[in-house]
């Protein structure tokens, strides 16, 4: 009777039959395949690795396991979604990614997001939701579509100087949380994993031009990312970068560190870009492509 029930509730939704399809495809699919019964497909690793290790930061004992997160090809390179030919490295997503998603809505076809966030209460948008439960996190989950996680390329790190390990102060003020000690107040903190600028874009394939968008949100520690890119930074065309708040944490940037550092590495502030505290710099390599670059930052 239940199965009946189910048969006439999809018949009046008009699934029938796309249930009845998924059924049988699963049926063949689990009749043919080469697993054999009680085995796992183990993949074969070069050389021996360990997954799990254990590191000691401060006075603390942390354990941590390895993770594969993307595939990429022969060269090192990512493999991207299909049909990219755009861009962006957002640095510091938050919890509900907004910028990430404005970027793909205004490029749903042909654009990829490298999403950068240390924060493990960001790391997954309805956990974010769950957590601080604020309404305009909630109005955001309905933007993000299967399609736009699907060209989202995420790394649950925090950008640095150095490759290694850093403390990560959670703040009481929402969107504060930093590498930097701060005057919010602590109310926990980590030990997270930390990359280099430089080696994320160095992920990037050749046949991609250049990218099209940097932008970082990483409370105070702004200039030191910067800074991690190296020569790779001149593969950017634009960087949005926060320049006003990093006066409120300890060993933070000046506005004037900022523009002088991108200054002297061939980028200029677009006139009249400044939105929500950031400013926008545009590689005069790249400056003739300005025109076609039209993302901002949400405000």
């Amino acid at each position: 009777m239940h199965y009946l029930k189910r048969a006439i509730t999809l018949y009046k939704e008009n699934r029938l039959s796309e249930q009845i399809l998924f059924r049988l495809k699963t049926f063949l699919s689990l009749s043919f395949s080469k697993q054999r019964k009680g085995f796992f497909d183990l993949m074969e690793v070069q050389g021996k690795t360990e997954n799990s290790f254990k590191i000691k930061h401060g006075e603390k004992n942390f354990f941590g396991i390895k993770l594969p997160l993307f595939e990429i090809d022969k060269n090192n390179k990512l493999i991207l979604p299909h049909n990219t030919k755009k861009i962006m490295i957002d640095v510091g997503t938050a919890v509900d990614w907004g910028n990430s998603i404005k970027y793909l809505s205004e490029n749903p076809n042909d654009a990829a997001v490298i999403g950068i966030e240390p924060n493990i209460n960001s790391w997954l948008l309805a956990k974010g939701i769950h957590f601080f439960n604020y309404k305009n996190h909630i109005e955001s989950l309905p933007k993000y579509t299967k399609n736009i996680s699907s060209r989202i390329i995420f790394l649950p790190v925090a950008l640095a100087p150095y490759e290694g390990f850093s403390k990560f102060y959670g703040h009481d003020k929402l969107g504060t949380s930093s590498l930097l000690d701060s005057a919010f107040e602590t109310i926990n903190s980590t030990v997270v994993p930390t990359l280099k600028l430089s080696q994320i874009i160095e992920l990037i394939p050749d046949n991609i031009e250049y990218i099209e968008i940097l932008k970082i949100d990483a409370e105070g520690f702004d200039l030191q990312i910067l800074k991690s890119g190296g020569e790779y930074l001149s593969k950017v065309a634009v960087i949005i970068v926060e320049c006003t708040v990093g006066h409120v944490f300890k060993n933070g940037y000046k506005t004037k560190e900022i523009y002088d550092f991108l200054e002297s590495n061939n980028f200029q502030v677009i006139p009249n870009s400044k939105i929500a505290g950031t400013d926008s710099f545009i590689n005069l390599k790249f400056e003739k492509e300005l025109a076609n670059i039209t993302f901002r930052v949400s405000s």
